[in-house]
């Protein structure tokens, strides 16, 4: 009986074992299983890391071509347009028919149109590359906004569209910041304001929403009577190549790219482009951003426009003129070097890159660089461009260009430049240059 008794007690402590074992093999089937799909997993995991890393240089390689080629074409196309809008321009001065007048007119209109497209692209691709410019300066942030308004009140109708300016008197009047960009933002709200409304009123409102003497954060607002946009369509306005409407574009005109541009802009500058509006009522755009107050608001205002301004409290500076003409370079060294600047000089973008690589070597930077806008091209590249890759740091360029060309943002971007001024350069123009471009905080 307990002989019968231990045999099945042997027999059950078997099946348990079997049992065991087998459970055991189960689990490392399983393992082996769950090892192999987690091999095949990272596997995939890899090519997927490895096909991604490869779109992004591929997307990145076409960035930057395609930035590359705008940026080529920029001049050639540039220059052609040039051209036909100062020809056109010559031609409505002549002793010509009406007919013949409102011909040219329709030229220079489109030349002018075809200009803003163009700058449009280039600046949506400089934002999308990374490559867009953003340099500080000193500037009258009142004069600037006037400027603005009086411009665009030269394009309305006064008797049905009043275009009005409105300043918190706590808004500082010099600042340091991105004039040129600032500018750009301000006049596409503005020239969009204007363009959407037809009746009523289009104001540019400058608000100081903070000013501890050190820094103001001032709200910029962009507000019209004009035809409004619906609520779901709000975040549509600031795509890219985006219309809300194509009754409205077929009536008004434009690209869809202005706002875009701009939401982009006021993003790097710190800030962030708002809008509130309502179909039939109106629009307001509104951003604020942070400006540096400038120290020129200790100054007197007739003081600084007629270039007394601090000459003797202003620091030495390392500064490159590059001219072909030799009487050129003798005049502005003269000017600076009794200003107690320290002056070096060249004849084209070659000597200077050779200078400024050299001078790198020894702990050597230029301030401030003062460049004719006819020197030649280095090895097929753009003056401004193989200066600013031989400088360590992103340099100052001020152009010289002929006496009497217009001097605006427009030509500042296609130059590449910080900043314009005309030939001959007279001790004021060069001393402004030098007060607006020196004493920036670098970031």
């Amino acid at each position: 009986m307990d002989r019968t008794i231990e045999h099945s007690n042997l027999l059950q402590l078997q099946q348990q074992l079997d049992q065991e074992i087998q459970r055991r093999i189960d689990l490392e089937n399983e393992l082996q299983e769950s090892r192999l799909d987690a091999e095949m997993i990272e596997a995939e995991l890899k090519e997927a890391i490895r096909l991604a890393e490869i779109n992004h240089l591929e997307a990145e390689s076409a960035i930057r071509t395609k930035s590359q080629f705008l940026a080529n074409i920029n001049h050639e196309i540039r220059t052609p347009m040039n051209a036909i809008m100062g020809f056109s321009e010559l031609l409505m001065e002549a002793s010509v028919d009406e007919d013949t007048k409102d011909m040219i007119k329709t030229i220079n209109t489109s030349g002018k149109d075809l200009l803003v497209l163009l700058n449009n692209l280039l600046d949506l691709a400089k934002v999308e590359s990374g490559k867009m410019q953003f340099h500080k300066s000193h500037f009258d942030i009142l004069k600037l906004a006037r400027d603005i308004v009086k411009q665009y009140k030269s394009k309305v109708d006064p008797k049905k569209v009043k275009c009005m300016l409105s300043i918190d008197e706590k808004v500082p009047q010099w600042v340091i910041g991105d004039e040129s960009n600032l500018t750009k933002v301000l006049e596409n709200l503005l020239n969009n304001a204007v363009k959407f409304t037809e009746h009523g009123t289009v104001e540019l409102d400058l608000s100081c929403i903070r000013n501890d003497h050190k820094e103001a954060v001032i709200q910029f607002s962009v507000s019209d009577t004009g035809i409004g946009i619906p609520e779901n369509l709000q975040d549509k306005v600031f795509e890219d190549f985006v219309q809300i409407d194509g009754s409205a574009t077929r009536r008004f005109g434009g690209t869809g790219l202005g706002l875009a541009i701009c939401k982009k802009i006021v993003h790097y500058m710190n800030g962030q482009l708002m809008l509130e509006s309502q179909p039939d009522i109106g629009s307001k755009f509104f951003f604020s951003i942070r400006l540096l107050i400038s120290k020129l608001n200790e100054t007197k205002n007739d003081s600084i426009d007629n270039g007394q301004i601090a000459i003797t409290e202003q620091k030495p500076l390392n500064i490159l003129l590059i001219d072909q003409d030799i009487d050129t370079l003798n005049h502005c060294r003269e000017i600076l070097q009794d200003l107690d600047h320290n002056v070096e000089m060249v004849a084209n973008a070659k000597e200077a890159c050779d200078l400024i690589v050299s001078g790198i070597n020894y702990d050597i930077n230029f301030d401030l660089i003062f460049m004719d806008i006819g020197i030649p091209m280095v090895d097929g590249i753009f003056p401004t461009n193989s200066i600013r890759q031989s400088c360590k740091t992103d340099p100052t360029i001020i152009a010289f260009v002929p006496k009497g060309q217009k001097i605006d943002n427009s030509i500042i971007d296609e130059l590449d430049v910080n900043d314009a001024i005309s030939k001959p350069a007279c001790k004021i123009d060069l001393v402004k240059q030098i007060l607006k471009w020196s004493s920036i905080p670098k970031e």
